[in-house]
């Protein structure tokens, strides 16, 4: 079944690229990369003996689709197609699905994961495939990267439109979603297709505005129906982008781009979708214990710093936060979180939470593995007490700093929905579980400048300008 669905595929696909300037994608990439990610490890042997039997009865010397250009009498046509190319692409989805798992667009790791080892193998096989002809050809190097690119994008194109369907067909955990708003959108859109193949036949051409009103079903499906609508979106771009490229005289390269821009924001966007939706909240909350919390109230000098113990070989991070200290205990229902807050907070301090887990790659698994790790929370640095904090973070710059290395910088109040968001989210989570908040608790405000990743043993320092530093060494301990 795979070995007919992935050469019907290839023989469908040459079809729509000898129409001049059209989008140029290699769709068989995606039914390739979407088996050997599904599919079980034990059927790799078939799948890789039925492919290949069936393209060598093809285009061996004398075959059915054989062509000159292929080269296919030369041993490197046998070596390639028989040998690298399995094994390249065989290790390098072993190495992938050993940390993540289907369907790899449920999260916003796991999705730009899986588009990168897809880049990846579309390079590493193009450069196999292209590189072997260039060889035995003696073609130059200015001329070999050109068509590398364009072999190894159009690789990428086809994956990209290809697979995230599969993806969703074959795991049917997100099938749940489909109603029939989503099919009179998807009717709606392709009708819209058809107009204007319509409206080309008759002399007009509205291909540029269809190409581009079509970011809003992409955008709206994937928003609405998460990784299900993602991944239609992504089909509905490629046929978009072919049907415009039918009625433009623009080039196939522009097609491309237009494709893969659309297809990974879809993508990103519906992963975070289905991420909030799994967890029903934007944000997690957790405790950080007194042995781990460290109260400066001050800046440090330069040659000051607080030992903080994290976890050797595994996965440690450096954040820089506000802290914000409550002025008054808050009961349960007590507190519209619609409403101000600020009367409700003692103090802001400038702060640092270090995070640290014996899973060096905990990220990858998604948010309930860090929730399940108390949100991987290794320690708390409160440091010096920013005055008038309301109408001054916003001109605070945040600097971090690790083994010296500027990483990033940032004011102060960049943290999601803003630096009194946390607080909030914290109150009503509290509420709802009918726990009560003691006064001088205290809240971070979630990563100013973003989560910082660094190791066992390093240096890192976080500036608050004109409030003081933290500085700080990493104490490798061992789980």
């Amino acid at each position: 079944m795979y070995t007919a669905l992935f050469h019907s595929v290839w023989l469908i696909s040459t079809q729509f690229e000898i129409i001049a300037s059209t989008v140029s994608w290699y769709l068989p990439a995606g039914v390739r990369f979407a088996a050997f990610m599904l599919l079980p490890l034990r059927s790799w042997p078939m799948l890789l003996f039925s492919e290949k039997l069936t393209h060598f009865v093809l285009f061996h010397p004398g075959g059915i689709l054989d062509n000159t250009a292929f080269l296919s009498v030369s041993l490197g046509w046998y070596l390639v197609h028989l040998l690298l190319s399995p094994a390249l692409l065989c290790t390098s989805v072993y190495i992938f699905r050993r940390c993540f798992k289907v369907p790899y667009i449920s999260n916003i790791n796991s999705t730009l994961a899986t588009l990168g080892v897809g880049l990846i193998i579309s390079v590493v096989l193009g450069a196999v495939f292209i590189g072997r002809r260039a060889i035995e050809l003696q073609t130059d190097i200015t001329v070999f990267f050109p068509i590398l690119f364009d072999f190894s994008l159009g690789d990428f194109v086809g994956l990209i439109v290809l697979c995230p369907l599969l993806f969703v067909l074959y795991d049917r955990e997100h099938l749940h979603r489909v109603n029939t708003t989503l099919y009179w959108i998807i009717g709606a859109w392709l009708f819209l297709l058809l107009l204007s193949s319509y409206a080309y036949s008759h002399g007009t051409n509205i291909s540029y505005q269809v190409k581009y009103l079509a970011v809003f079903p992409a955008l709206f499906l994937s928003y609405r129906y998460a990784v299900t609508g993602s991944a239609l979106s992504c089909l509905l771009v490629g046929v978009t982008a072919f049907v415009v490229a039918i009625q433009s005289d623009l080039s196939p390269l522009e097609h491309q781009f237009y494709i893969i821009a659309l297809c990974v924001s879809c993508l990103i966007l519906g992963a975070s979708v289905n991420h909030a939706e799994q967890m029903g909240g934007e944000r997690l909350m957790g405790p950080v214990f007194k042995k781990v919390t460290h109260f400066i109230g001050r800046p440090h000098n330069d040659d000051e710093f607080v030992e903080l113990e994290v976890y050797a070989g595994g996965m440690v991070a450096v954040e820089a936060e506000l802290v914000f200290e409550l002025g008054k205990e808050i009961t349960p229902g007590s507190i519209d979180t619609k409403g101000p807050l600020k009367h409700l907070i003692n103090a802001v301090y400038a702060g640092v939470e270090i995070a640290s887990s014996p899973v060096i790659d905990l990220n990858s698994y998604g948010p309930t593995a860090i929730i399940s790790d108390f949100g991987v929370n290794q320690g708390m640095v409160v440091g010096a007490p920013i005055e008038q904090w309301d109408s001054v973070i916003e001109n605070i710059q945040t600097s971090v700093f690790i083994n010296n290395e500027h990483i990033n910088s940032a004011p102060s109040n960049n943290v999601l929905r803003g630096p009194m968001a946390a607080v909030a989210y914290l109150i009503d989570q509290a509420a709802a579980r009918n726990i009560t908040l003691p006064k001088g608790c205290m809240i971070c405000s979630g990563a100013i400048t973003g989560v910082h990743d660094t190791v066992a043993g390093a240096s890192a320092t976080v500036s608050f300008e004109g409030i003081g530093n933290i500085n700080m060494k990493l104490i490798p301990v061992t789980p």
